[in-house]
């Protein structure tokens, strides 16, 4: 049976891992984040003020340009709240799933320490089993009963034992 994380080297995340490298990671993409949150703002505001100036009294050539910058500007801000939207996508999601990550290993790593107790366990009880049962056998054939099932019943109780030791191994 394969166990997970047995013989896998321990892998630190930025959560559990070097605390300095994970909290300049962090800084720097928040800084990251924060840039590019004030690109887009002042892109959007820029984009608004444009919009807004190209409504006044302009002469129809003066109207064109503006319109025709307005919507360079619409083009040019859509990109930008796409690459604000994946940032901000990515930082807030990154973390939740680190944490997930590093819960699943906690339960992998209990569980295949809750699987090793449970052989150990079973390892050291077999030895004492095994012995009642012989000596149950033993004592069925110095005095055999009545055809009740118990040689039947005692086959199986020694086909279980059997089973044991080939399950842990």
């Amino acid at each position: 049976m394969a166990q997970i994380g047995a013989n896998q080297p321990k892998q630190e995340s930025a959560t559990t891992g070097n605390k300095t490298t994970g909290f300049m990671r962090e800084i720097i993409t928040g800084i990251i984040a924060f840039l590019i949150l004030g690109v887009t703002l002042w892109m959007l505001w820029d984009t608004y003020q444009v919009g807004r100036d190209s409504l006044g009294g302009l002469d129809d050539a003066a109207a064109s340009a503006a319109s025709e910058a307005y919507s360079r500007q619409l083009e040019l801000l859509t990109i930008a709240v796409g690459f604000f939207g994946a940032v901000i996508g990515y930082y807030f999601g990154r973390v939740p799933a680190e944490a997930r990550a590093d819960s699943a290993q906690t339960t992998a790593n209990a569980a295949v320490s809750s699987e090793a107790n449970v052989k150990a366990e079973v390892r050291s009880v077999l030895p004492v089993i095994g012995e009642g049962l012989s000596m149950r056998v033993n004592r069925a054939a110095v005095a055999p009963d009545s055809n009740d099932g118990s040689e039947i019943q005692m086959q199986q109780a020694q086909n279980a034992v059997q089973r044991l030791h080939e399950l842990v191994g």
